[in-house]
C-alpha cells in the first residue's frame, strides 16, 4: 500500500478545508480534555503544546507516513522546556530527570526495532518517541510505562484491523504516531 509523496508545499497548503476543519476540532477536543482533567494548574503547562502538535502529526502520518523533523525535533525542545519549567514552578525538580530518563528510556524502546529493520519502525517514530518520553517522563514512571504499553497496545490493533479489512497486508508499512499518540494521551489522562 504505497502512499503518495509529501507535497512540496507548506504543510498549511497541502489539505482542503475539511481536514483542516478535523484537525482544528480534534486541537480543541484535546485542549478540553486536559482543562477537564487537571483543571487550571501548572501540570497543563507541557500538555498544551502536545495537545496542539498531536492531531497534526497524526494526520500527516496517516496521509504520508511520516513525521517530519521539522514539526517533531522542535516539539521535543518545548515538551523538556515547559515539563522543566511545570516542574521547577512546582518545586518538583526530580520531574525534569524524570522527563530527561523518559525521554532517553522512549527513544531507546523505539530505536531499537528501528535498527533491527527497517520496516519495523520509521526514524520519524523514534524522534516522535523521545519528546513524549519527556512529557510520560516528567509524569512518572507508572504514566511512562502505561504510555509505551498503551501505544504499542493500540498499533496492534490498528495493524490487526488493518489486516482483517483487507486494508494492509503483513508487508505493508502501517502509521504508527497515532497510535504512539493515543497511548501517550491514555496514560497522561488516566495518570493520579
Amino acid at each position: 500500500m504505497d502512499s503518495p509523496a509529501p507535497p512540496r508545499t507548506p504543510w498549511l497548503r497541502a489539505w482542503g478545508k475539511a481536514a483542516w476543519a478535523i484537525i482544528v476540532l480534534a486541537t480543541a477536543a484535546l485542549i478540553a480534555a486536559v482543562l477537564a482533567r487537571f483543571g487550571a494548574t501548572w501540570t497543563i503547562v507541557p500538555l498544551l503544546p502536545l495537545a496542539l502538535a498531536t492531531p497534526l502529526l497524526a494526520a500527516i502520518d496517516l496521509r504520508w507516513r511520516i513525521v517530519p523533523n521539522r514539526l517533531v525535533l522542535p516539539l521535543a525542545l518545548v515538551l523538556l522546556a515547559t515539563a522543566s519549567a511545570s516542574a521547577l514552578i512546582e518545586a518538583q525538580p526530580l520531574r525534569i530527570v524524570g522527563a530527561l530518563l523518559g525521554a532517553a528510556a522512549m527513544f531507546a524502546v523505539y530505536l531499537a526495532p528501528a535498527l533491527l529493520t527497517r520496516r519495523a519502525m520509521g526514524m520519524g517514530d523514534v524522534k516522535l518517541a523521545l519528546a513524549l518520553g519527556t512529557v510520560l517522563g516528567a509524569s512518572g514512571w507508572q504514566t511512562w510505562f502505561l504510555g509505551v504499553l498503551a501505544g504499542f497496545i493500540a498499533g496492534a490493533v490498528a495493524g490487526l484491523v488493518l489486516l482483517l479489512a483487507r486494508r494492509a497486508t503483513l508487508r505493508s508499512r502501517i502509521p504508527y504516531a497515532p497510535a504512539m499518540l493515543v497511548g501517550a494521551w491514555l496514560a497522561l489522562l488516566a495518570q493520579g
